[in-house]
């Protein structure tokens, strides 16, 4: 019965996809609402709340220490990174500094304990550490 409920109530979202004109051609009929991907898309699209993307600019950030670091943002409220301007990861501790990062083999961030500062203020020691650790 539940299983029967759930097919009538997709057909009824793809009835009313189709007489929107929302799936890929123009001859879409309820057959090939069934299986259009588009339809699929729309469908699941609509089951899951509006994500809000992270913005695409580069953010100014003043590390607890007071130095400013220069990051970009990817991903979502869900899932999301930070890296340095050139592109090594980093990792925000609970006291706001950002470390530089990488990921394990399960895809967790793992700080290096290292604080992340801008290009230019990396000494060559620092930068051995993350090109070994392999940040980016």
């Amino acid at each position: 019965m539940i299983k029967r409920t759930a097919l009538k109530s997709n057909l009824a979202i793809a009835a009313a996809i189709v007489s929107l004109g929302a799936c890929n051609t123009s001859k879409t009929t309820m057959a090939d609402a069934k299986t259009d991907n588009s339809v699929v898309t729309v469908v699941e699209q609509q089951r899951q709340p509006n994500r809000v993307p992270a913005t695409p600019y580069p953010i100014k950030y003043v590390q607890p220490s007071g130095d400013t670091l220069t990051i970009r943002l990817h991903g979502d409220e869900r899932h999301h990174w930070a890296e340095t301007i050139d592109g090594y990861l980093i990792l925000q501790k609970e006291d706001g500094t950002y470390d530089y990062a990488y990921r394990n083999a399960e895809g967790k961030l793992i700080s290096l304990e290292i604080v992340a500062q801008d290009a230019e203020k990396r000494d060559v020691e620092t930068v051995k550490a993350i090109e070994k650790a392999k940040v980016r």
